[in-house]
């Protein structure tokens, strides 16, 4: 886990970074509208919460998680809604 946490961390420091001095970041990565940045942050954020990673060194990374978890796409896109989706969550195992 000490491993895993340390390139978490390091993954994500360096995002943070980036979207803070970007000039670009709105409510989302890029602007205030999803791009495809976002949709590789979500699972990214989601397995440090998994994982018990605090995000708390990160708060444009979780303003941003925030406005995804909250927009009508995200929302649709979530696994359990899916028509496949089963009764098994990879939670369960944890």
């Amino acid at each position: 886990m000490n491993w895993y946490h340390h390139w978490l961390g390091e993954g994500l420091n360096a995002l943070e970074d980036i979207l803070i001095n970007s000039g670009f970041c709105g409510s989302f990565c890029y602007g205030d509208e999803p791009t495809i940045a976002d949709v590789f942050l979500v699972p990214q954020v989601y397995n440090a919460e998994r994982f018990k990673y605090s995000l708390d060194p990160y708060p444009t990374l979780h303003k941003i998680h925030k406005s995804c978890i909250c927009h009508p796409a995200f929302i649709a896109a979530q696994p359990h809604l899916q028509p496949d989706a089963s009764e098994y969550s990879p939670e369960d195992e944890y």
